[in-house]
């Protein structure tokens, strides 16, 4: 449960957070020079709000707030790792989520958390530590399958990803990132119809991506369905014109 406090906000807090907001480069370090009295009740659920409105450093702001209110509370500590890590601002991420992880050892989200932020800085072996350990805790954490999949086709071991698109997709079936990603794999690995009936899946749940119909037409092509991957890369063509996969595709037909 997240505590509930109350909150005397001062000058100097507003001016604070006035300047860190105002600073330019995702990979800066984020300075925690907050002067405060309080914490306002349900500020978790606020800076939570704010993060998931894409505005991280307003987030971070309050995430600081909170733990200088409470050193203790783990929840504060993987916010902050979250948004640091979406910042770009890795070695600060880790050493929020390792502080999360030093108050709560088993907190699945936060070992996860930590396989992403070595996933960005294309430390694989760490990543793919981090999610099994992940998974060891909650097994049914589709996302970190996911994760563990889209780590795979880095690396283009692409049989490899399949299994765990797999058991994403069993335990959130309507996922279209995930159906993607799969069709993507099933391709590099030659699976064309495979790779076909995700893409149609795909398209039925998020009809407007163009990326879908420009595997499914690649697909298709190796199929030896001409006509019916011409019709995907017209689509591509609609969706996203200009695009560079489409016109070489007609570009090689008329050779």
């Amino acid at each position: 449960m997240i505590p509930h406090f109350s909150v005397f906000v001062t000058c100097a807090f507003l001016l604070s957070v006035m300047q860190a907001c105002s600073q330019s480069s995702s990979n800066e370090s984020i300075k925690e020079k907050i002067s405060y009295k309080g914490v306002k009740q349900g500020t978790y659920n606020e800076a939570l709000a704010l993060c998931e409105a894409g505005k991280y450093r307003e987030g971070i702001l309050i995430a600081n707030f909170l733990i200088r209110a409470n050193p203790k509370l783990e929840e504060a500590f993987y916010l902050k790792a979250q948004a640091l890590n979406r910042l770009g601002a890795f070695p600060e991420a880790l050493s929020a989520v390792d502080k999360a992880l030093a108050l709560k050892p088993d907190y699945c989200f936060a070992i996860a958390t930590k396989g992403d932020i070595y996933q960005k800085q294309n430390d694989f072996g760490k990543a793919k530590l981090a999610y099994d350990k992940a998974l060891s805790c909650d097994t049914d954490n589709w996302r970190t399958m996911v994760n563990i999949g889209t780590l795979f086709m880095k690396q283009k071991q692409f049989v490899e990803a399949i299994p765990y698109f797999d058991k994403a997709l069993m335990l959130e079936p309507n996922n279209v990132d995930c159906l993607y990603d799969r069709a993507k794999s099933y391709y590099r690995v030659g699976q064309y119809e495979k790779a076909v009936g995700d893409c149609d899946k795909s398209i039925l749940l998020a009809s407007s991506d163009y990326e879908v119909y420009l595997v499914k037409g690649a697909a298709l092509n190796k199929l030896g369905l001409e006509v019916d991957a011409t019709t995907c890369y017209q689509k591509v063509l609609q969706l996203n014109p200009g695009n560079e996969w489409a016109l070489k595709y007609f570009a090689s037909k008329h050779n």
